[in-house]
């Protein structure tokens, strides 16, 4: 089934950066189908010994998009049966040509006729498969539902996510976590399968290949990408090469592993109840202390992390900024709202730990008696919100607290707002600033309509309700420019957008 499929899935590197294709053109549709498929058999055969696999087609359809229909699944299975694959390797044994790309056909069960999809991989694939030396992850999430709209940037994507699989990311704040991966035109060309006759026309490959990137890549959680045209200087300013910068992100909290030793060290797991909207599964702590190490010495634990969480998520719904990361970071204040109606609480707790990974700001002091008082309230909300009479089991064991250190209780509960702060949810004007210093390097003003502005008016919206949209950006003459316009996003929608242009704003999004 496909709820049993992961989040992400290994490839071996011979599927993402050697393989070219001949037979019928592919599309992204039948990319992000033959993906599900070798996904499906991987997660229910890991040794790829199986002769053939089946699955749903209810939940195929669902993963391909709720456009999707029975008989482009169909027919894109007809198309796999006629394509080739070759596949290149430094390993000799590891080479082959020619490979069929799947067979498949339809299983109809008897007693309640519901179809599903029967297929088998030949050798070279379970035999690539079976044993990966070199692999990176395929995140489902970021091909399925028709998030990627061009073959070529599926192509592009894979390539980029090997490349980006030989940065380890690491949690010491003096590492960059972050690769370049340069290609010349014709480099690129070759990378995604655009056809070309002698050198590659780099205006064609700009307007059908990396003009669709940031949207395209906008689901992408594993590593941002920031693109950087090189020309030679002089008459005609040819392009030299295409850089794509890639920041690597914390691995994600689905293939994080923990470590018993932060289970022990605080006498057993932690967590707590919570409204639905803010659940976060009790094993992410045990995970984050493993992974987060520049913020997780001896003396923090999983307990600890738990804690943080709640004292952003009090910060963020009171609206009282404990520290200037509040108006700055992606997951703090209204921000860290928005991020969990859209991607779920799970994954913007994970966000916000990463982000306090890459530059303390919170935690920074985190042990102070005046943060356990803010702790000790903030898990009184927690409580609150879910219903919860407060128990001493749920609450974690506060140091006792030095009037002269901070805030009493009662203070605290005195500083909440006597109105909620805006959301998303609730918002009628939303903010963003670009960053000073990425204007600087897109080079020029018109670069800034291409990246930024010309997607976000192109862009079809589906929310049912109206948003004055506002992106602020310095001129080079320091003055203050606003482009502004009507929008119409769902929370998911706006979630995309934004993860889509991140590398160019500065600070978080304000909601009026």
């Amino acid at each position: 089934m496909l709820t049993k499929v992961a989040p992400e899935s290994p490839r071996p590197v011979e599927m993402l950066m050697g393989v070219s294709v001949s037979g019928p053109s592919l599309s992204s549709f039948d990319y992000t189908l033959h993906d599900l498929l070798v996904s499906h058999a991987y997660e229910n055969d890991k040794s790829m010994e199986e002769r053939s696999y089946s699955i749903s087609m209810r939940h195929a359809l669902r993963y391909l998009g709720t456009d999707a229909r029975r008989e482009a699944v169909q027919a894109s299975l007809d198309k796999m049966r006629d394509v080739r694959l070759s596949f290149s390797s430094k390993d000799a044994a590891r080479r082959y040509a020619d490979v069929p790309m799947t067979v498949a056909w339809r299983e109809i069960a008897e007693d309640d006729g519901n179809e599903a999809i029967g297929y088998q991989f030949p050798e070279p694939i379970h035999a690539l498969m079976r044993r990966m030396p070199r692999y990176a992850y395929i995140e489902l999430a970021a091909i399925g539902d028709g998030r990627m709209s061009s073959k070529y940037s599926q192509a592009l994507y894979r390539y980029l996510a090997a490349a980006a699989s030989e940065v380890k990311w690491s949690p010491d704040e003096d590492e960059t976590n972050s690769v370049t991966v340069s290609l010349s035109p014709d480099e690129l060309a070759d990378i995604v399968g655009f056809p070309r006759k002698g050198p590659a026309p780099f205006g064609k490959l700009q307007e059908r290949v990396l003009r669709h990137i940031e949207n395209d890549f906008a689901g992408v959680r594993r590593f941002r990408t920031q693109i950087e045209i090189v020309r030679k200087p002089g008459r005609g300013r040819p392009v030299v090469s295409v850089n794509f910068h890639l920041q690597v992100a914390a691995p994600s909290h689905y293939v994080a592993r923990g470590n018993e030793f932060h289970v022990r060290q605080v006498g057993g797991r932690v967590g707590g109840t919570d409204d639905a909207r803010f659940r976060v599964r009790s094993n992410l702590w045990i995970r984050a202390a493993n992974t987060f190490t520049s913020i997780a010495p001896t003396t923090l634990s999983n307990r600890d992390f738990f804690d943080a969480w709640s004292l952003a998520l009090k910060e963020a719904l009171d609206a009282v900024p404990l520290t200037d990361g509040y108006h700055t970071r992606r997951f703090r204040g209204p921000s860290l709202l928005a991020a969990v109606d859209a991607d779920g609480a799970d994954a913007a707790a994970w966000g916000f730990l990463e982000e306090e990974a890459r530059s303390r700001d919170l935690i920074n002091n985190f042990t102070s008696r005046a943060q356990h008082k803010r702790i000790q309230v903030a898990h009184k909300d927690r409580l609150e919100r879910s219903g919860h009479r407060q128990s001493i089991k749920e609450v974690p064991s506060i140091a006792p607290a030095d009037p002269a250190e901070g805030f009493e209780v009662a203070e605290l509960a005195a500083m909440a707002p006597l109105s909620a702060p805006k959301t998303f949810a609730d918002c009628a004007t939303i903010e963003i600033d670009l960053d000073a210093d990425a204007f600087s390097s897109f080079g020029a003003e018109a670069e800034i309509e291409r990246i930024v502005l010309e997607p976000l008016v192109s862009r079809s919206w589906s929310g049912d309700r109206n948003v004055e949209l506002k992106v602020k950006w310095h001129r080079p003459d320091r003055s203050i420019d606003t482009f502004a316009l009507e929008i119409k996003p769902t929370a998911g929608e706006w979630r995309s957008v934004m993860r889509s242009i991140d590398s160019f704003i500065g600070g978080a999004e304000r909601y009026l």
